[in-house]
């Protein structure tokens, strides 16, 4: 391979700035295959805009155990809804097999972690424990799971739906209500600051939530542009991208990329990485908590992981980190849904 070290070692260190930058605003700990016991595996993006509860338990605990059927019901209650997500976690061994049992017995079909942790989790506690975190990544509530029955239909309540396509995230629109659909990827949203903008200068009373959507929209628009720049060199494919999305919703700030991108799409393999990460990108949103899903979602793979593979094959010794980052998303997929 031709590619330099130094190059390797910059874009990794690129790559993890972006996964930290692209990540909640608090950590979460053995959310990993080796930890994983039972029901559908977890990545962090599950967390992100959501209500979170979590239960922390043990099998050798006689309240724990208790507790199961109950946790149970409430998963099957808010399984449909795509606000809430809530999971176990085990903090008393590795007796893997004999957890899976029990679980199994209780009907837990919920996600299962061995000591997963996050760093909002309450440092004093019993077992079990129920805390529970806010779709902004705050700790909204903490105690026995017998207490929080009233105050998670009220967090719940609280938990907006979130939509994938809003650029200004969780800011709460009143004055601006109407204005909703003009924050959406893909609008010129440049325009819209300019209305937000003008209706602040016409009514003072509006300052504050019209300086929340802009910084908002901005804020949008750096992370977008920190993420081209991040990728140009390593990862041209995954930075059009990333392009592509500026250019929709702020044009005159992607202008200044439009040269390099001139180029960069003049390149053949270039243009069949772009469609197979944006191809990734819908397929690993699919649903595949059931084994029919995941026999349906791994039988429309193979073509894309041919392709992969084929493209990574023919480009030989001269085969860049941008190709080897897609092949590598495409098998974390398969291998996924081979659990």
């Amino acid at each position: 391979m031709k590619t330099s070290r130094l190059l390797l070692i910059v874009c990794a260190i690129f790559a993890m700035g972006h996964a930290v930058a692209n990540g909640l605003n608090y950590t979460i700990q053995n959310l990993n295959k080796s930890a994983h016991i039972s029901g559908p595996t977890l990545t962090e993006e599950d967390f992100a805009n959501k209500l979170i509860l979590i239960e922390i338990w043990g099998k050798d605990c006689p309240p724990c155990r208790a507790s199961l059927p109950k946790m149970a019901d409430l998963a099957r209650k808010y399984a449909k809804d795509k606000r809430v997500l809530i999971l176990g976690s085990h903090q008393q061994g590795r007796a893997d097999d004999a957890i899976r049992k029990l679980l199994k017995q209780n009907k837990c079909d919920y996600p299962v972690y061995q000591f997963l942790t996050t760093s909002l989790e309450p440092a004093s506690r019993g077992i079990p424990h129920v805390y529970i975190i806010n779709h902004k990544g705050e700790l909204a509530w903490n105690g026995h799971p017998n207490a929080m029955a009233p105050v998670l239909e009220k967090l719940v309540k609280e938990t907006p739906f979130h939509d994938p396509n809003s650029i200004i995230g969780n800011v709460n629109l009143e004055a601006f209500k109407s204005y909703a659909s003009n924050f959406r990827y893909g609008k010129n949203i440049e325009r819209a600051i300019q209305q937000v903008e003008a209706r602040k200068e016409r009514d003072p009373e509006v300052a504050e939530e019209a300086d929340a959507i802009i910084a908002a929209c901005y804020g949008w628009a750096d992370a977008i542009h920190e993420e081209i720049t991040t990728n140009l060199e390593c990862y041209p494919s995954k930075a059009f991208i990333a392009y592509q999305k500026l250019s929709k919703s702020f044009p005159q700030k992607a202008a200044e990329f439009k040269p390099q991108f001139a180029e960069i799409t003049k390149d053949k393999i270039t243009g069949h990485l772009v469609k197979l990460r944006q191809e990734y990108a819908k397929r690993k949103t699919q649903p595949m908590a059931t084994s029919s899903e995941k026999k349906r979602l791994a039988s429309s793979l193979r073509m894309h992981l041919t392709r992969i593979d084929d493209i990574v094959k023919h480009m030989g010794e001269d085969v860049t980190e941008d190709a080897l980052d897609v092949q590598k998303e495409w098998h974390a997929l398969r291998d996924k849904l081979a659990e």
